[in-house]
This record gives C-alpha cells, sequence and structure tokens, in this order.
C-alpha cells in the first residue's frame, strides 16, 4: 500500500491519484486537516497501527511513502483537566503536545525504512542553506545579502548595479473569497530606495541576474524533467513569472540540463537529505547558468 501525505485538492497530488487509479494500486491519502489516531505503537521494532478516515492502517502494509505537503497529525482531544489554575491547565496543553510532536516525528521516522519520496522531517528547507550548500558544491549563486541598515544596502546596490528582493525562507500567500496575496519578487528602484529608512526591517536581496529564459526543473531520485520558461519579453512576467499572464502565457518547452549542472545538483540533494525537488534556475545573459538556488522547494 502507498501512504501519501498531501494537501487538501492539491493538483499535483490529484493528477497522481489519477495514475493510481489507472493502475489499480492501492493507496491512502490522508491531508493537512485530518487527524489520525494511534491504535498501537512498538518503539522498538517500528511497528505501529494507526486509525486514519475510520480505516485502520497497519505499518506493515505500509510499501511506500509520498509525503507532498502537509503531515501527520494527532488526533485533537485536550486533555481533562479539572485543575481551574490557568497556568496549570497551560503547562498540560504543552505537554501533550509535545508528546503528540514527538509521536508523529517517531512515526515519520519510521518511514525511512520505506520506499519513500521526502520525509516530513526533512520537509523544512532552508533557503539560506541551500544558498550557502549550493555555493558549496560548486553551483553558480547570486550574489546575495540580509540585513537591517539602509548603508549596507546601498553598498550592495553599487556593487550589483541591479537588485531584487524576495522571502528569504518561506513564501506569503494569504487566500480570501475577495483577493489573493502573495509575497513576490520585487526589484528595488532608486524611488523604492528613497522610501527606505536607515534602519528597515530584516530583509533579504540578490543580485539581479538578466536572462534569457528561465528553468523549472523536477528532480526524483536521480533523473532530471526540466522545461524552459520564456517569461523575459513580458513586462508582467519578467521580475517574476508566478505574475502569470492569462492573457498572453509564457511559452515552456522541455529543456536538457547540461551534465555538469545536474552531477552538481545531484550533490546538492544528498548534501539536503532530498530525494525529489523542485528547483527554479535562470539562464542568464552574462553568464553560461546563474542558478538562485534559493528558489529551491523540497517537494515535486
Amino acid at each position: 500500500m502507498i501512504l501519501i501525505l498531501t494537501e487538501k485538492q492539491d493538483q499535483s497530488t490529484c493528477k497522481v491519484i489519477d495514475w493510481l487509479l489507472f493502475n489499480n494500486a492501492q493507496f491512502i491519502v490522508i491531508t493537512e486537516n485530518e487527524y489520525i489516531e494511534i491504535i498501537k505503537l512498538c518503539p522498538n521494532t517500528g511497528n505501529f497501527i494507526i486509525k486514519a478516515k475510520n480505516q485502520t492502517i497497519n505499518s506493515k502494509d505500509i510499501e511506500s511513502v509520498w509525503y507532498r505537503r502537509g503531515g501527520l497529525k494527532i488526533s485533537n482531544n485536550k486533555l481533562n483537566i479539572s485543575n481551574e489554575h490557568p497556568r496549570v491547565t497551560k503547562l498540560f496543553q504543552s505537554f501533550d503536545n509535545f508528546e503528540k510532536t514527538g509521536t508523529v516525528n517517531f512515526l515519520n521516522f519510521t518511514f525511512f525504512k520505506k520506499n519513500q519520496i521526502n520525509n516530513q522531517l526533512l520537509s523544512s528547507v532552508n533557503k539560506l542553506v541551500v544558498l550557502n550548500r549550493a555555493t558549496q558544491v560548486g553551483l553558480s549563486v547570486p550574489k546575495s545579502l540580509m540585513t537591517t541598515e539602509k548603508e549596507e544596502l546601498v553598498t550592495f546596490i553599487s556593487k550589483c548595479k541591479r537588485v531584487i528582493t524576495k522571502p528569504a525562507i518561506e513564501s506569503l500567500v494569504l487566500t480570501t473569497q475577495d483577493f489573493n496575496f502573495g509575497a513576490y519578487t520585487q526589484e528595488i528602484t532608486k524611488k523604492l530606495l528613497l522610501k527606505y529608512n536607515d534602519i528597515i526591517p530584516l530583509t533579504f536581496f540578490q543580485e539581479y541576474i538578466r536572462k534569457l529564459f528561465e528553468i523549472r526543473v523536477f528532480y526524483i531520485r536521480g533523473e532530471f524533467y526540466s522545461m524552459a520558461i520564456f517569461s523575459q519579453k513580458n513586462k508582467k512576467t519578467r521580475i517574476d513569472f508566478r505574475h502569470y499572464d492569462d492573457e498572453l502565457p509564457n511559452r515552456n518547452v522541455p529543456f536538457k540540463l547540461p551534465k555538469v549542472i545536474e552531477k552538481k545538483i545531484e550533490k546538492l540533494m544528498k548534501l539536503l537529505k532530498i530525494n525529489s525537488a523542485s528547483i527554479d534556475m535562470i539562464y542568464g545573459i552574462d553568464t553560461f547558468l546563474n542558478i538562485p538556488m534559493c528558489s529551491l522547494l523540497p517537494l515535486p
């Protein structure tokens, strides 16, 4: 049986499920808004029995695990605490949360023995660490800076000429019935720079890379599936292709990475202990390949 851990209504998961159904594969999907119950867990052997969606799952029946997004959560049954002192209640609630978190971590630990694609324990890929590791393996990475001082930013701009800002760790996404709000890549213009105070919030900046096109790479267990995204001629998508132009969509075509780049990415994946990832790259004008590996995602 295949265990899939994902988000509710994730389109990529739905497409994979279509293939599983076509091939008559046995699987169960647990989304981030669903809770599991622990029926039995034996730490010495790593075997367990849990209940999800009113279905009993024995770890011995799980052959493969695909961690897409989200993750396991144990049933949110609150401790029955009779003590009325708020500090005592808070202490026991914290204890209960720690117990559940530790148990979930152990369940994910047992998945390392399975045929797995990624793991919830390794899902928080720090993009700053990725930049550092990418440099170590010899990938070309844009000059980068985090600072709270405008003076440092001005010096950085003088060295790079053109600079962009983007989230350093996680992108911000807010969806409501009325609008969608997201944190996109933005170029720091002179007009924008004039609005900055001497002390600014801690912000991440990178050298702007002039591009011929962008590359989205899907990596899985040593195999590479890439496509070129021709976003540079559209003002809407030039800085960040996620500003999709529905009226004039970017042209996407298959692309083959040079072997030397694939080998370096393979080294990077091993350092990060990731066996499946989506990677954003830039085919630069000034140099052969400039790779803003800060854009690496630990998921397909």
